[in-house]
């Protein structure tokens, strides 16, 4: 072989291996599937206890006597059922002919008061100024609430 056929055999091969080497760069980009996190397993069950085993018993019968029989282990106590929870207590009764403040509601733009009226109705969400059976809310304050109808003005306050 001349010089100049395995100079170019060399530049061919040359150039075969750049081509090669270069290949992956000039591919369009491929997709990744994302990877999703595996389900949580769930936990294993609880071990049973390992049988205990007497090492004189085992040396006298052998560990593959065909009259050895496996222990049986105790069978798991069953769950203990959870307290039923306490009744929730009854709402305090109304006394006829009084309102019962339930709560307070002071915001920068909303002032009401959460009040039972006398006559049993619904409890009602009444705004600063706002009326319910004839009774008009006419101060709020974070424990306390005004009610007027006339000459006649009643104080409620939020109990403990």
């Amino acid at each position: 072989m001349t010089s100049r056929a395995a100079s170019a055999l060399l530049w061919l091969g040359s150039l075969g291996a750049a081509a090669l080497a270069a290949q992956p760069w000039l591919l369009p980009p491929v997709a990744i599937p994302a990877i999703q996190a595996a389900p949580a397993a769930e936990p294993a069950p609880a071990a049973l206890p390992a049988p205990e085993i007497d090492p004189a018993a085992l040396g006298a019968s052998g560990l593959f006597d065909p009259r050895r029989v496996p222990s049986v282990a105790a069978p798991p106590p069953p769950p203990v059922a959870a307290p039923a929870p306490p009744p929730e207590p009854a709402p305090a009764p109304v006394a006829e002919g009084r309102w019962q403040l339930l709560g307070i509601v002071i915001t920068a733009d909303r002032r009401a008061a959460l009040l039972r009226p006398p006559s049993g109705a619904a409890v009602a969400v009444v705004p600063l100024g706002g009326q319910r059976e004839g009774w008009t809310l006419t101060d709020l304050a974070p424990r306390r609430a005004v009610l007027e109808r006339g000459s006649r003005r009643v104080v409620l306050t939020l109990s403990e």
